[in-house]
């Protein structure tokens, strides 16, 4: 396994040379040794040493202050090398006092959000190696990713007059059907999961290799589009650029505390998307992708494919209001696209005028308080507005779903769980269906949309079948 494939910052300061803080930051100073290391917990922790008489430029903030962290500490290195550690926060120190040994120094323990590394200017053939995580063992990737490992042996004989040299050279290859190839508008990239080449690594299990550095917001969109596709989120560590030499550039690792460990629901790849389940195939991946990538903003996906991560793992009893958001929020940004086809308005102007000015004057003959007439003023005023049910059921059909009786059922499963509304005990089965069937929805309106497949999976059905988008769910299981 390629030492850059694998994230590691524990060893980072033992390689530069000359290694001192140009600014403290918070932390207690001056500094006479550090070290840093990625927990399996996803933080990054800094441990210092100082003296026991170290002083600290800490700001004592008042307990329960919500705020941004933007403290940070600067170390620099030999070769201009500057590393930024940025919202750094201590959070514990001991002193240790020993006068015998001469001894007096203070540990300090900082977390620490972002470790920043510039090392040099970049050029025009760096390429991004992107730390990531979440990634299913199960994908059955389209191509192979080969590694190759070459060991030489040296054997030296000498004594002071005449020298003997062996040289012996042995490789070894090995490889593994674990990288898809994507092109979005001119932007190459690799995603190769290292679980299949038995990575042993405990906080990435995947990376994306982008072919030229990318910007982080574009990164984003890149891992939410191949997240819908893969029906499971990719988590982000980092990202290191390096160049033709193999050297490093940038280097970033962020922490991420509650993204470590892999997702507790399994993938559900919203389409087929090649001949088996989990196969990523080379042209129906791309097309996804693609297609997602090209409608990111248009359809507001950032914020709907962050609601549908935590619909993805969200308790039973809630997760029919997480899909039912997400599902209204795609509707909203849909709407908003093709308001030609969405009228605000359920008569036309003049027609309005009439019908509010006779209605008022009924309402001022009316013998209520002035409290009470004010409240019904204010409803007249709001009869011409277009009922959300209508422009649900105008969404659909826009759409070309037409939703079945027992979709319906399950659109009401949203507002039941928003209200809090109880269950029976018989009717936890109906709930569960209900949820995988506002799954479909979702999958359905974002494939339609986009353009991205014909298919989906019906997850509520026995046996996962493939249908096509405008295919109701219709059979209800016993």
């Amino acid at each position: 396994m390629s030492k850059f494939f694998n994230l590691e910052i524990d060893s980072l300061f033992e390689e530069l040379a000359g290694l001192r803080f140009s600014n403290y930051g918070p932390l207690h100073q001056p500094i006479k040794r550090q070290s840093i290391k990625y927990m399996p917990s996803g933080n990054i922790e800094l441990t210092t040493i100082s003296h026991g008489s170290a002083i600290t430029d800490a700001v004592d903030h008042q307990a329960g202050t919500i705020r941004v962290n933007d403290e940070k500490a600067v170390l620099e290195s030999y070769g201009d090398v500057v590393i930024e550690l940025r919202g750094i926060e201590p959070f514990t120190n001991t002193r240790q006092r020993n006068y015998a040994a001469e001894i007096d120094e203070i540990t300090e323990t900082s977390s620490v959000h972002e470790l920043y590394c510039k090392f040099k200017d970049q050029s025009v053939s760096d390429f991004q190696i992107e730390y990531v995580s979440n990634v299913e063992t199960g994908y059955i990737f389209p191509d192979f990713y080969d590694i190759s490992y070459t060991e030489t042996s040296a054997i030296k004989l000498s004594n002071g007059k005449g020298e003997f040299n062996i040289e012996e050279s042995s490789n070894n290859n090995s490889f593994s059907r674990a990288a898809l190839f994507l092109d979005l508008e001119g932007i190459q990239l690799y995603l190769i999961s290292l679980s299949k080449v038995q990575c042993d690594n405990k906080i990435n299990d995947a990376v994306i290799v982008y072919l030229t550095p990318q910007p982080l917001e574009i990164r984003n969109k890149v891992r939410d589009c191949i997240s819908f596709g893969l029906g499971k989120q990719i988590h982000y560590h980092g990202y290191a650029i390096l160049n033709s030499d193999y050297r490093y550039v940038e280097l970033s690792c962020k922490a991420n505390y509650s993204k470590v460990q892999k997702d507790s629901y399994h993938a559900s790849m919203p389409t087929p998307l090649g001949q088996a389940h989990l196969e990523l195939g080379q042209i129906e991946m791309n097309r996804l992708v693609k297609s997602m990538y090209t409608n990111y903003e248009k359809y507001n996906l950032k914020h709907v494919l962050w609601g549908y991560w935590h619909a993805l793992d969200a308790p039973l009893h809630m997760a029919g209001v997480h899909f039912g958001a997400c599902i209204e929020a795609f509707q909203s940004a849909y709407v908003s696209q093709h308001s030609q086809d969405f009228p605000k308005k359920l008569i036309q102007k003049s027609e309005w005028k009439v019908f509010r000015e006779k209605t008022l004057e009924v309402v001022e003959s009316l013998n209520i308080s002035e409290q009470e007439r004010s409240v019904i003023i204010n409803k007249i005023n709001n009869l011409n507005q277009t009922p959300q049910s209508v422009i649900s059921e105008r969404f659909f059909e826009n759409l070309g779903i037409e939703l079945s009786a027992l979709e319906k059922s399950a659109w009401k499963e949203r507002n039941n769980a928003a209200h809090g509304k109880t269950v029976g005990d018989n009717a936890y089965e109906v709930q569960i269906r209900n949820i995988k069937i506002l799954k479909c929805l979702l999958h359905r309106m974002l494939l339609i949309s986009t353009g991205a497949s014909e298919y989906y999976y019906d997850y509520y059905s026995i046996g996962f079948p493939i249908r096509f988008l405008n295919d109701s769910i219709v059979e209800a299981i016993a």
